[in-house]
């Protein structure tokens, strides 16, 4: 049985990077989320991410761990923690599409990335802000797979360093897009991606 007791994870809010060695079960591990586009996202529709977790229901298929790694819809579970170092956005597709095309929609989209917990804004910047740190760049053909916006390199995340933010063990937290006007998908089907990248607290097995 694991042993709960981990300290300072009850809480949310910002940490410095001196407070980390405070855990003593940490893994660097980012949680993810993903929403299925629909063919033109109107505007005013808002997109909920982290509020569901592996098994529920998405239309008439069932959320798997290659959609999202929540694990409890729209809070971390109990005994663990996770710190949030940097937000990532990507699109993936499984048709034959142009990179151009998928990182457009980040780029061009009137849309806004709302970052929350316990109902607290602690980032809140329009969706081209937000790069993916990783995908397919410098191509021009068309391909499968995943895109970004800006250079394919980790070293272009949007961070939150040097004050990452923490989200305790059963806060309630989640990111939102809310588009202001109409925007047509990259692809039918595509799939938005948030990354939540930090270190996941995990409890101390004795």
């Amino acid at each position: 049985m694991p042993a709960n007791n981990i300290q300072g994870t009850a809480g949310a809010g910002s940490v410095a990077i001196n407070e980390l060695n405070q855990w003593p079960n940490v893994i660097w591990q980012p949680l993810y989320s993903s929403v299925v586009l629909p063919a033109t996202v109107t505007g005013g529709t808002e997109l909920k991410f982290f509020n569901k977790a592996v098994g529920d229901a998405e239309g008439t298929n069932s959320l798997t761990e290659f959609d999202t790694n929540v694990q409890v819809g729209g809070q971390i579970p109990n005994g663990e923690g996770h710190i949030v170092f940097a937000i990532a956005v990507t699109l993936w597709d499984d048709s034959i599409i142009t990179a151009a095309k998928m990182s457009a929609f980040l780029q061009n989209s009137r849309a806004v990335l709302s970052f929350t917990i316990r109902q607290q804004f602690y980032l809140e910047l329009p969706l081209y802000k937000f790069t993916s740190g990783h995908g397919v760049t410098g191509f021009s053909g068309t391909l499968p797979g995943s895109a970004n916006n800006g250079a394919a390199d980790p070293r272009t995340l949007y961070t939150l360093v040097p004050r990452p933010v923490k989200i305790g063990n059963q806060v309630p937290y989640g990111v939102s897009v809310r588009f202001e006007a109409d925007t047509a998908a990259p692809a039918a089907d595509a799939r938005l991606f948030i990354y939540l990248e930090g270190l996941r607290i995990l409890p101390v097995y004795k």
